[in-house]
């Protein structure tokens, strides 16, 4: 996958991307609907309106996801019927092990399964190993949630914002919060089915094996 250059708050993709990289994936329930990449990634990229929607506030504005530090490779991405899953397949690319040993190319298999229902961004994360011998690797995600509305995400500036308040975690739970202009808090919870191994305050969430799920209010 392309890496993504933030320079100065400002997103570049690398001069040897292909820009298939930048064509984005839809799914709509509701009043909620959600825009990824072909990783199945949210990337904050400038020019696109990367996110997951809800009656036109974005309640989240990244959702990346890493193996052992590294972006996983493409294998296929698809959305399935009329635009209610998607579903991608990754690999791995070579990646460094203990010692001097390394991980080939190709030998995990990782499927992303996404869906929207009644206001909730549901992910299902499905790893497997090819490999002739168990490996220890870290399955890593960021997240983040900038609740700007459909205006601003089209370019549209406002002199005044509301105010992000502190992140909540609790129990491997992630509360995410802001407080607008109009004194309604809007947040979001994202829900792990496994507990993740370590969340930093960063919001940088690392965990063996994830399924998780926000919830845009």
């Amino acid at each position: 996958m392309s890496d993504i250059i933030e320079v100065k708050g400002q997103y570049y993709i690398q001069a040897n991307a292909s820009m298939a990289d930048t064509s984005t994936r839809v799914l709509k329930h509701a009043d909620t609907f959600a825009i990824f990449d072909r990783h199945g990634d949210i990337r904050p990229l400038g020019f696109e309106n990367q996110g997951v929607f809800h009656e036109g506030t974005r309640f989240l504005s990244q959702w990346k996801l890493k193996i052992s530090g590294t972006s996983p490779l493409l294998l296929s991405s698809n959305v399935k019927e009329d635009n209610d899953f998607l579903i991608v397949d990754l690999t791995n690319p070579v990646l460094p092990l203990d010692g001097d040993r390394a991980l080939p190319h190709g030998v995990i298999h990782l499927v992303r399964t996404t869906f929207l229902w009644s206001g909730e961004f549901f992910e299902r994360i499905e790893v497997s190993n090819f490999a002739p011998d168990p490996v220890s690797l870290t399955i890593e995600l960021t997240f983040q949630a900038d609740f700007v509305d459909l205006f601003e995400v089209r370019g549209t500036t406002r002199k005044r914002r509301g105010r992000a308040l502190p992140a909540s975690v609790d129990h491997g739970d992630v509360v995410l919060a802001y407080e607008g202009l109009d004194s309604i808090v809007r947040w979001t919870e994202i829900h792990f089915s496994r507990s993740p191994c370590e969340i930093v305050w960063s919001c940088r969430v690392h965990s063996a094996a994830v399924s998780s799920n926000s919830s845009p209010r």
